[in-house]
């Protein structure tokens, strides 16, 4: 069941990067659609919990003031700089600056726990940057633009905010008994109402009467990232922090480079080069042993072991 949850989030995920890129290019200003996105999904979300008598309701200020802040850190700062930086570059360098983020995750989650990123995990994390530097490498088209190094830079440091807020959500999740699915919601609504004061503050322009004249690309592109990227994949990666781990959790940005740069190639004729394939593949090992894929073997061999003992038996 897990892992069904975490292919279909990543196969949304990985999409995301597109749709926002569409949405960019017909027109829609990145604090604009960022913030009716989120600020829908969560009033969809809150009212479903509502109606399934599922909505946790925050019990004190200061759980109502961390889902501020969780909001504000994974959905406002860091879909700002995702949206703002997909203006400068391409949805394939945007997506392996994302990948960035679960070694930042593990990081803080460990240094939280008292732990130490095991050496399962580093290799894992080095050789799913490997693989996701391969995919995406003959794609990218930089140059020395002091836009495209900027919008590099706000990435990077959105990622880092959506790393710490991932954290603060998990942590939230298991000490206050919040459902995690109650806490997606809170939190993009707190973010999603951010992102549209800011709009109306940084682009006055997106709230007049003919900014809402949108073509079918742009209102497909704000859907397709409300209900899916936002109620439906979100919730998944909210209910596998809680159920398995945030590290494994995060691991779908990752993979969604892959999945990125085959939807560029489909919808927007997006060159794939010869490396898409071997990187895959790295991709997909180093993902393995970020979650304890050298666990899984030597518990695999044990168990072997232990049949054959009984077989002699």
């Amino acid at each position: 069941m897990a892992y069904a949850l975490f292919a279909l989030m990543c196969a949304i995920y990985g999409t995301t990067f597109l749709a926002i890129k569409v949405g960019l290019n017909h027109g829609l200003a990145p604090l604009f659609s960022s913030g009716v996105r989120f600020f829908a999904a969560a009033l969809i979300m809150l009212f479903l919990l509502h109606l399934t008598k599922k909505l946790h309701i925050p019990k004190t200020g200061r759980q109502w003031w961390d889902l501020v802040k969780i909001g504000a850190y994974t959905t406002t700062l860091c879909f700002a700089a995702v949206y703002w930086g997909e203006q400068y570059v391409s949805s394939g360098l945007a997506a392996l600056v994302s990948a960035a983020s679960p070694l930042a995750i593990a990081v803080l989650y460990n240094a939280s726990q008292g732990k130490r990123i095991t050496v399962g995990q580093g290799l894992g994390f080095g050789l799913a940057m490997l693989g996701v530097l391969m995919v995406v490498w003959p794609t990218l088209d930089l140059n020395a633009s002091t836009m495209v190094v900027l919008a590099l830079v706000v990435l990077v440091i959105g990622e880092l905010f959506y790393s710490s807020g991932s954290v603060q959500g998990a942590r939230l999740i298991r000490d206050s008994g919040i459902d995690p699915l109650s806490v997606n919601a809170w939190q993009s609504l707190f973010g999603g109402v951010i992102l549209i004061l800011l709009s109306l503050v940084f682009e006055p322009a997106s709230w007049t009467v003919d900014a809402f004249d949108i073509g079918l690309p742009a209102l497909a592109s704000l859907a397709y990232l409300t209900l899916l990227g936002t109620v439906v994949a979100a919730s998944i990666y909210f209910w596998l922090m809680q159920r398995i781990s945030p590290l494994f959790a995060a691991t779908w940005l990752y993979i969604s480079p892959v999945i990125a740069v085959l939807a560029g190639a489909l919808v927007l004729h997006e060159p794939i080069g010869n490396t898409t394939l071997p990187g895959t593949a790295v991709i997909l090992t180093g993902v393995f042993f970020a979650n304890d894929g050298h666990g899984f073997i030597a518990r695999r061999r044990h168990a072997a072991r232990q049949r054959r003992l009984a077989g002699g038996w």
